[in-house]
């Protein structure tokens, strides 16, 4: 008994989609506060709200908001590239007053 070779399969090349890389550069924060606030990014003081668009490095930074009626406000905000994050903060209805 003889064998025959069997005929080469074709192969079809599999396509991926092209990876799409996430956008380079910074973004932005909006600060927001209530009634007002002394704003600080990461220890360096950017100035008092309303702060309508803050361009940072894409990151975590931690931001510190003070009024002197208030203890202060702090939170660690992620900045994504080209992406604006809003930090709000009501002290008459969150915070702690001074003592």
């Amino acid at each position: 008994m003889t064998l025959a070779a069997a005929a080469p399969t074709p192969t079809v090349p599999v396509t991926q989609p092209p990876v799409v890389a996430p956008p380079a550069g910074p973004g932005t924060m909006q600060v927001v506060v209530k009634p007002w606030g002394e704003v600080t990014v990461d220890g360096r003081l950017v100035g008092t709200t309303p702060l309508d668009r803050l361009n940072l490095p894409a990151g975590v930074h931690v931001v510190t908001v003070r009024h002197p009626l208030y203890e202060p406000w702090e939170g660690r905000i992620t900045v994504r590239p080209g992406q604006t994050e809003r930090v709000v903060v009501d002290f008459p209805s969150a915070g702690r007053r001074r003592q």
